[in-house]
């Protein structure tokens, strides 16, 4: 009996079942040797109602046992027991429950009830429980967390019913929620586990939950109105005729008690059928508006615009006074930025912020004096500059006096406007050291233990004791203060509690409100001025630096005048409309929801509106995130970790901006804005000097040539107005995480300053800033580069239609587009330069729509931001929205008669350079190389799997295929790489038509998941978190990262490591394989490079070997091995869990040899795809036979399938089952339907023709993928090769020319048979350097 792992194999002809005794791991294997195909067996099923009716009771027997295994569970974590298993087996034997499950499992209406029982009235319980917890009396979290209270109580009445048979989403999709179906565990290892994908069911339920109470529930609830109005009908009609523009009819009860009746505003938030709300309520989450009315958008957006604008313009002018300073500075002092000169800086600055803050109408002589000192300084040639400052801060202060809305309010309290109004001509927005909470104690510390500290300290005690002389005597040298004498050692005891009290107050109206009380200030003065003595600003670390407090304080009083105009322009065109007086509600609209915002300037305050539209509103007068300490633990440590690493692969990537520039040259192509060239060099001119003057701030260096670029500068912050600068997807997903983990440790903002995670852990990391700030700003860049040329380049294609039409025909123009020029803010086109505002924000909005921009994502990604799943979600969104926009707008232009040539080359553009340009490529590559549809197939069996669905462009390299991962730099791949996910998979079951009919719904899987992946794929932070602490040490992929028995050390050394790569910048490998490829070096694999290929890395085209011998020896087989050992658990593991009826034994048998069938076909996939790639079946051979048995090997290669036969000691364990239980005939009844289902299964092949794994065939599946593939890849293949760098390359053969040849090259060769290059001829064409086109040539005839 020949032996093959302990499996029998049985060779069978036309006669009985003949033992050759070989076996593979106990299994006997059937090996068929004629040829049948795979039948199925028809059973008698039971009734859909009975089986629904045992649905019931199956699924009640199945919640007891969930709840019971969950004790026994805890039982066995604690006491190393396996009483779960017994538990289990108990109700698996008992003939009533199995018998009831099996009725259940035959139909699907019992499978249904069976988990609608299970889950469901657990489920039940729970949730009327969280209920009147919700309702309790200080009920706390739960009262203000419904939902979340809800779905916690669900998620955990699940978790407690389930049972091993219930499988999580993840087990379908993979993720986090997967579960651990380790086998072979007992004791604490077996209940952890066990726990474990309770865990993960529960979770999944909960978020279910939540889904279902938020979405899906009210979607239902509006399809259950059939689409009907409050008044009954269906389908009813609006004025205009249309069920889409039907807005509600609301009412309020007045101030006299009247009720008023109005129609709400247009748009499908507030239309009258239920239907039509709750679907624009859900597409709200992936809409860059979410909630908010069209027009209230656009005022926000030109708020955020001008804010920008205007703190850069300061910044600029700060950045001025910086440069004149430190030319003066350079002069008096031989080492730049010495100790010295950093100290008289320090004194300049502070000559600077008096005369910013010295009125020279209130105190002329001590204004006149400052002057004089500055002069004396001989820092004359800066006053202008500080003239400037002080000009715009007081034009600025004027302004808010004069606002109306500050008119009009309520004038109490000490409030921003009062402390403006009562300080022009030297308001200066002070900061303070001790301002940040994150550097609070760190300041505090300081002062306690410098003596320069413990002065100010004393001299502020004294200051102190003039006011409230009970604590102690005041030390005096002439008329300042310079300690403190207390009167005992209890009010020394109280002074030092009251400076700490002081200096943790942080801010000036926390300060404030402590000495007022104290009476150390005047109320009535500090309500005014908000002055604090100098004393205490010297406590506090008053900051007096005119650069940071001028831009601090520009940015503060513009952000107030830019809001209050939002606020305004929201209060007039949406009073009565979507802001009523009163609550106000009516045909299923309610706007209920009372506006409180911080500003008590604001008009909209105590109306009322929508919750979303509050919730929007108040989010620009409060900044703060708050939360609880459970929030603020997860922003920093979680989503600083993600953010970190998201910056690491991009921003301090180098080989990262060459891509990112590179690849945002698809944003002009698609719009047909590409052979612009004009407007190239002009976006140039505008940016460059922007750029620089950024990255001199950036860098903390001085930028001498601004009074150069004045009308670049200029022409800059009209962009930033206009919205279309400074709102890259990618760097926004990045910064605003980091804002937020900084929001969770200071739980405030600085009016837009974005704080980063490094900054918050301490002074010492702040050297690394300039850094980071440069790198981000250069990647803001180069995404502005190209949205700049695109501005100038919309802007010009209409200019001439737009202004002869206009003075064509005035009247007939404004009919057109007036509608269009008020949605974008322009009310009068006739008003003068009106013409010129439409174009430029007509050229705007398609800049903001067509190319991503941060600030147009959904509100739903920008919560996916915020999980640990997705990397970067807010730039495959904004392809998906500004893709489906450009070919919009495409179609709107080509329907303008005006518009048509560029609509037509709009749509063009978009279809051969968005949709088309990677199959262009791809198709451009394989007539170059010769490489055939059939080669490309198969060379996605060895690509990563991240490579599986892109667009390949092949390369060929002395006959090696090699490949370029163009979807990797392609920034419109995310339009077309759901459907390239479907075609693939439709190939696979392309060879027949009975396959390609079967593949239909897997390639719709296929695409979906594609759609999705970018959202609900694990983080890089993520992944790396799982792989240490939820993985055992091993990636997902099962690379192993530790090995649980190491030592300690051991494990923690190779955990750095692992973080050290995880959080390196994405260039750390493209250079360490350069460097490789240089010195000719391997690597830890025996892997060599290339040059010319990894230096193609850098611009984002990596020519890539696939490594086809190591991929087929080493991985796929491995794969392969393990795949075999899973499908043999499905045997052993499922007959031997307590009994099983014939029937079920024969699923089980047949589920087994599913396993292994998908197992053989994906091995034998490999293999043909690696020799068509060229890989020798010597190589191949030699591969399969270190790692496979002969039997296995041959199998694979003859294309038969061997299905498993029942081991010998599996039969055993079934006797001893059916003695033990009392069942004579209990083996003999499972065996031979068994034995049945062998019959159908033997005899079956792999592949109807292995030979056309890869070809696309005359079906319905084969014309449709050879369609779509294009139509270069059908000609002969092209020779393939393959080499290892270990082995030594042969010398090559001595060129003879033939009767033949030509010019020595034997073009047409007889041993090859084709008309191809002979294999010795290639190296000759190649130092030629016409390989690729003199192939291309014979390889086409």
């Amino acid at each position: 009996m020949a032996e093959l792992g302990g499996f029998k194999i049985i060779e069978e002809e036309n006669e009985a079942p003949k033992f050759l005794g070989e076996s593979l791991g106990g299994f006997e294997i059937i090996k068929p040797i004629t040829t049948k195909t795979e039948k199925d067996i028809n059973d008698k099923k039971t009734g859909l109602v009975t089986s629904a009716v045992a649905g019931v009771g199956s699924g009640a027997v199945k919640s007891v046992e969930g709840i019971t295994t969950l004790g026994t569970t805890l039982i066995d974590l604690g006491l190393g027991t396996d009483l779960t298993k017994d538990v289990e087996d108990w109700f698996d034997s008992t003939k009533a429950f199995t018998k009831l499950e099996d009725l259940a499992d035959d139909r699907w209406t019992g499978s249904v009830t069976e988990v609608l029982t299970q889950l469901g009235v657990p489920g039940g319980i729970a949730l009327k429980a969280a209920s009147k917890l919700v309702k309790a009396k200080n009920a706390g979290f739960f009262a203000r967390k419904p939902t979340t209270t809800n779905a916690l109580a669900v998620g955990l009445a699940e978790a407690a019913a389930h049972t091993n048979d219930l499988g999580t989403i993840g087990d379908v999709f993979g993720g986090p929620t997967e579960s651990d179906s380790q086998t072979g565990y007992v004791g604490r290892r077996e209940a952890f586990r066990r726990l474990k994908n309770r865990f993960k069911f529960g979770v999944e339920s909960a978020i279910g939950f939540g889904v279902f109470d938020k979405v899906l529930l009210p979607s239902l609830r509006g399809l259950g109105g059939v689409i009907k109005g409050s008044d009954g009908s269906i389908f009813s009609f609006g004025k205009k005729g249309d069920l889409l523009h039907n807005p509600a009819k609301v009412s309020y009860i007045d101030d006299a008690g009247n009720p008023v009746s109005l129609e709400a505003a247009e748009g499908f938030a507030f239309n009258k059928s239920n239907i039509v709300r709750y679907i624009d309520k859900i597409f709200s989450y992936a809409r860059s508006r979410s909630n908010r009315p069209e027009q209230m958008f656009k005022f926000e957006r030109d708020m955020i615009g001008a804010n920008r604008a205007a703190i850069e313009a300061a910044r600029r002018l700060a950045q001025d006074l910086e440069t004149a300073t430190g030319k003066i500075l350079d002069k008096k002092f031989d080492e730049r930025m010495g100790s010295k000169m950093i100290k008289e800086r320090a004194k300049v600055m502070e000559m600077f912020h008096d005369y910013l803050t010295t009125s020279a109408k209130k105190n002329p002589d001590k204004f006149k004096n400052i002057v004089e000192r500055i002069n004396a300084a001989g820092f004359s040639d800066v006053i202008p500059i500080l003239g400037s400052m002080r000009t715009k801060i007081d034009n600025l202060s004027q302004k808010i006096r004069a606002n109306p809305l500050a008119q009009s309010a309520d004038p109490g309290g000490t409030k921003f406007v009062d402390t403006v109004a009562a300080n022009i001509g030297e308001y200066l927005a002070r900061s303070y050291k001790a301002g940040p909470k994150a550097t609070r104690e760190k300041y505090l510390k300081k002062l306690r233990q410098t003596d320069e500290g413990r002065q100010v300290i004393e001299k502020t005690k004294g200051y102190i004791a003039t006011k409230i002389p009970q604590l102690g005597t005041a030390i005096k040298q002439g008329d300042d203060i310079v300690g403190f004498t207390p009167k005992d050692p209890s009010t020394a005891k109280v002074m030092d509690d009251y400076i700490d009290t002081i200096v943790r107050a942080g801010d000036e109206q926390g300060v404030g409100d402590i000495l007022v009380k104290s009476k150390v200030v005047d109320a009535e003065v500090f309500k005014q001025r908000r002055n604090l003595p100098k004393q205490i600003r010297e406590l506090l670390g008053e900051e007096t630096d005119v650069t940071q407090q001028y831009v601090t304080s520009i940015a503060k009083m513009e952000d107030f005048l830019n809001s209050s105009k939002y606020f305004q322009e929201v209060y007039n065109s949406g009073m009565n409309k979507y802001i009523f007086p009163k609550a106000a509600s009516g045909d299923g609209v309610s706007f209920t929801t009372q506006i409180k915002t911080a500003n008590p300037f604001n008009p909209l305050n105590g109306k009322y509106t929508t919750k979303e539209i509050a919730e929007s509103l108040a989010k620009f007068s409060d900044d703060t995130i708050g939360g609880s300490a459970l929030g603020t633990l997860y922003r920093t440590a979680f989503l600083g970790g993600k953010a970190l690493t998201q910056e690491m692969k991009t921003t301090l990537s180098p080989i990262t901006h060459f891509r990112n520039f590179i690849s945002a040259l698809a944003f002009s192509a698609v719009n047909g804005n590409l052979f612009r060239p004009g407007n190239f060099a002009e976006a140039r001119r505008t940016l460059l000097p922007n750029l620089k003057s950024q990255l001199a701030g950036d860098m903390k260096k001085r930028f001498n040539s601004a009074a150069d670029y004045q009308a670049q500068f200029d022409e800059y912050q009209k962009l930033q107005r206009l919205g279309i600068v400074n709102t890259s997807a990618r760097l926004g997903d990045i910064t605003r995480t980091f804002d937020e983990v900084a929001e969770g440790i200071e739980n405030t903002t600085e009016l837009g300053k974005a704080q980063t995670l490094l900054g918050s852990m301490g002074e010492k990391l702040k050297i690394f800033d300039p850094i980071r700030k440069s790198a981000r700003t250069l990647y803001q860049a180069e995404d502005d580069f190209y949205k700049i040329q695109n501005f100038y380049a919309e802007r010009a294609k209409v200019q001439t239609i737009f202004k002869n039409a206009f003075e064509n025909d005035n009247a007939r123009f404004i009919t057109k587009y007036g509608d269009e020029a008020k949605k974008l803010g322009i009310s009068n086109l006739n008003a003068s330069g009106a013409i010129d505002d439409f174009l430029d924000q007509y050229a705007a909005d398609i800049v903001r729509n067509n190319i991503p921009n941060y600030d147009y994502v959904g509100s739903g990604v920008q919560f996916l931001r915020k999980l640990p799943f997705g990397n970067f979600v807010a730039f495959p969104a904004e392809i998906i929205r500004t893709g489906v926009n450009t070919i919009t707008r495409g179609i709107r232009e080509y329907n303008d008669p005006l518009l048509r040539g560029i609509g037509i080359k709009r749509l063009g553009s978009m279809a051969v350079f968005g949709l088309g340009s990677g199959k262009a490529f791809s198709e451009i590559g394989q007539a170059i190389t010769g490489v055939t549809n059939e080669q490309m197939n198969a060379l996605r069996e060895f690509v990563p799997k991240w490579s599986e669905n892109s667009d390949l462009i092949p390369i060929t390299q002395n006959g090696e295929l090699f490949y370029i991962d163009y979807s990797h730099t392609n920034a419109y791949d995310a339009l077309t790489r759901p459907f390239r996910a479907a075609l693939n998979e439709m190939k696979k079951g392309a060879v027949d038509e009975e396959g390609f009919m079967k593949n239909m719904t897997t390639a719709a899987i296929s695409g979906a998941s594609e759609v999705m992946k970018p959202f609900v794929e694990e983080a890089i932070f993520t992944s790396f978190v799982l792989d240490i602490f939820a993985r055992g040490g091993a990636s997902k992929e099962g690379f192993r990262i530790y090995n649980p028995e190491d030592p300690l050390g051991d494990k923690m050394r190779k955990v750095t490591l692992e973080a050290l790569k995880t959080f390196a910048p994405g260039s750390a490998n493209q250079f360490y394989r350069l460097g490789l490829s240089a010195t000719g070096d391997f690597d830890k694999l025996n892997r060599q490079y290339k040059v010319v290929n990894e230096f193609a890395g850098v611009l984002g085209f990596r020519i890539q070997n696939p490594y086809l011998e190591d991929a087929l020896g080493k991985y796929k087989i491995s794969e392969y091995k393990k795949r075999i050992e899973n499908s043999k658990k499905i045997l052993t593991r499922d007959l031997t869990r307590g009994t099983v009826t014939p029937d079920q034994a024969v699923e089980i048998y047949k589920k087994a040899n599913r396993a292994k069938l998908d197992a053989d076909k994906q091995m034998l996939r490999a293999i043909k795809a690696a020799e068509i790639l060229g890989v020798s079946k010597k190589k191949i051979n030699k591969a399969l036979n270190i790692r496979l048995s002969k039997k296995e090997k041959s199998s694979l290669l003859r294309n038969k399938f061997t299905p498993y036969r029942v081991p010998d000691f599996l039969k055993k364990n079934l006797r001893d089952t059916g003695k033990l239980r009392g069942l004579p005939n209990y083996a003999k009844d499972i065996l031979n339907s068994i034995r049945n289902s062998f019959r159908d299964l033997r005899g079956s092949t792999l592949f109807e023709d292995p030979n056309s794994i890869f070809k696309g065939k005359s079906t319905i599946g084969g014309s449709a993928t050879r369609f779509m593939e294009g139509p270069f890849g059908f000609g002969d293949p092209a020779p393939l090769v393959t080499t290892n760098p270990l082995e030594k390359a042969p010398a090559p053969a001595p060129i003879v020319a033939p009767p033949s040849s030509l010019g020595g090259f034997n073009i047409i060769s007889s041993d090859l048979g084709t008309g191809t290059i002979a294999p010795s001829d290639r190296s000759q064409l190649a130092k030629s350097g016409d390989i690729d086109i003199t192939e291309a040539i014979a390889n086409r005839g």
